[in-house]
């Protein structure tokens, strides 16, 4: 049972980070009107990030030298990858803890 909730657990981080990579990509080649799309397009950014896919959503904006207006996706983002880094260790070294 514990290794079928970490595959399903593994899936979903890898979903949740292709989701993150894809919406910064669409943010950097946005061609709508920037006024009034990046309000909501940065709430998005920050629930998937908030979900597991902040490693991916940072490296895209290295990727594709995303450019936003606001500070705060630039400082936030990393700090929220750090975080899904130092959670997802914990998880993984508690599931191989049920195994010793």
């Amino acid at each position: 049972m514990p290794i079928v909730i970490a595959a399903v657990s593994g899936v979903y981080l890898c979903a949740v980070n292709v989701y993150a990579f894809l919406l910064v990509r669409s943010l950097c080649f946005s061609t709508r009107s920037r006024a009034l799309s990046e309000g909501a397009a940065n709430k998005k950014l920050f629930v998937a990030a908030l979900l597991g896919g902040a490693v991916c959503a940072y490296i895209a904006m290295l990727v594709y030298r995303c450019k936003t207006n606001e500070l705060l996706p630039m400082i936030l983002i990393p700090v929220i990858a750090a975080a899904n880094i130092a959670l997802t260790a914990l998880a993984v070294r508690g599931a191989f803890l049920l195994f010793v």
